[in-house]
């Protein structure tokens, strides 16, 4: 990264080469041929690599479940890096979505029965498995919060990294009631 008083300016950037190890693990090698992007802006973007998911193919090399344009088999689908591995950015998660979601579509045109649960039940089995999820409002109170941030600094947004305070920031408004307490008292002659 390349820059002064906290401004980004550019990257400078390596060429890679492609080494086959005598096992036949290929691995990137840097070379010294390097040169400079200009730059305003660079995203923090974290890989990572997919796991196996019960009952469901995994391709170990590609950290990746096998599909075809997102179905595995007819009623089961995958989107996102499961689908097509830790590559692309917010952007193609979109289009990534889009291409899965016809695939569903079309097997539902095609005869496949409807789905058997409910939006309801889809959400109680998120909370079971994920806890920590959030819903629209807190991912809106999130973004609203980085936004805010980066105000403060000059930039689009300041994004929060740190996973308990992504979930304070999501977590709704704690409404107090504030009154005196009543209690009623019967009076008897």
């Amino acid at each position: 990264m390349l820059g002064t008083d906290g401004r980004v300016s550019g990257v400078r950037v390596a060429r890679n080469d492609l080494v086959t190890d005598a096992d036949g693990t290929v691995r990137a090698v840097t070379t010294e041929e390097t040169s400079v992007l200009d730059a305003g802006l660079v995203v923090r973007s974290v890989g990572h690599r997919g796991l196996p998911v019960a009952d469901l193919p995994f391709d170990e090399r590609s950290a990746t479940v096998p599909n075809h344009a997102g179905r595995v088999e007819p009623g089961v689908y995958v989107v996102g890096w499961i689908k097509r591995g830790p590559v692309g950015f917010i952007g193609t998660n979109k289009t990534d979505a889009q291409e899965t979601v016809e695939t569903i579509l079309d097997d539902l045109d095609a005869g496949l029965p409807e789905p058997t649960g409910t939006l309801a039940s889809a959400a109680t089995l998120v909370r079971e498995r994920c806890p920590d999820a959030t819903d629209l409002g807190g991912w809106q109170r999130l973004d609203a919060a980085e936004r805010e941030q980066g105000a403060a600094i000059g930039r689009p947004r300041a994004k929060v990294t740190d996973p308990a305070l992504q979930r304070s920031l999501a977590a709704p408004p704690v409404t107090r009631r504030r009154g005196l307490l009543r209690r009623t008292v019967s009076l008897t002659s």
